[in-house]
């Protein structure tokens, strides 16, 4: 089982270091066989921190957003609409990690308020769409 830990800030937020630990604890219980990627928005400093896991950079601008949601688009009516499995769309490091995980997980403890800033939900939003286009839970 192939696990893509969203919504964490980095290790250097011991809240958000504490429940990516706990979450990934929890889950090689029940999946003793899995692989995790981690995205971060500090991978630099994640990479050293978790090196047992994969760590990719989470997407930081809203244009980029808006760039990967159109490649997903295109993506699903290409290969719907010609029924192959060219990825040729899917060519940045989120974009396939998506493609390739069984499950996405939000391990992030402040999702969806206003706390810090209306941006934050942009991102949160982002990740629901991506997840929901490429059909994952």
């Amino acid at each position: 089982m192939k696990f893509l830990i969203i919504g964490t800030y980095s290790a250097l937020n011991k809240g958000d270091a504490a429940l990516r630990i706990g979450t990934i604890y929890a889950l090689e219980k029940i999946f003793s066989d899995s692989q995790y990627t981690i995205m971060s928005v500090f991978p630099e400093i994640d990479k050293k921190v978790y090196q047992q896991y994969n760590v990719i950079k989470a997407i930081d601008t809203p244009l980029d957003m808006v760039i990967n949601i159109v490649k997903v688009i295109f993506w699903k009516f290409f290969n719907k609409r010609y029924n192959n499995s060219n990825n040729y769309f899917l060519n940045n490091d989120i974009l396939k990690e998506y493609y390739k995980c069984d499950i996405v997980i939000n391990a992030g403890g402040d999702t969806l308020s206003n706390y810090y800033s209306n941006k934050s939900n942009i991102f949160y939003l982002y990740h629901i769409i991506i997840g929901k286009l490429l059909r994952k839970p």
